[in-house]
């Protein structure tokens, strides 16, 4: 069974992720911050971090690095649904520090099932 932690401050983006999740049968956890996030992680076998880059305590960039430094075979899916007047693209960013993968809120059960066969397939 694999092992996944979400990290996001959105209470029903937690309780609809964890739901689908759990109805695959994924083991799942969750966290509000990057902090208890990372707490997790150095506690739980983790496979796979859902990651909100718009977080509190620490923020998703930063978790991420600090995810790929102590933990670099965790695999990490950023997800954002901010988007910046400047032109910054954090999706982008967290792509180039170690995310194996992006998702723009809102999205589809079909696409995280869809990511999860492509990651997750023996």
């Amino acid at each position: 069974m694999k092992h996944i932690l979400i990290v996001d401050d959105n209470e029903i983006v937690l309780e609809v992720l964890s739901d689908l999740l759990e109805h695959h049968s994924y083991e799942v956890y969750s966290a509000t911050d990057g902090n208890l996030g990372l707490n997790l992680l150095d506690k739980h076998p983790i496979d796979l971090v859902f990651l909100d880059l718009v977080i509190p305590n620490k923020e998703g960039l930063e978790t991420l690095l600090e995810i790929k430094k102590k933990h670099p075979n965790t695999l990490v899916i950023a997800m954002s649904g901010k988007s910046y007047h400047s032109g910054f693209d954090n999706l982008a960013a967290a792509k180039a520090l170690g995310a194996v993968q992006t998702l723009k809120k809102p999205f589809s059960t079909e696409q995280i099932i869809g990511l999860l066969n492509e990651l997750f397939t023996d």
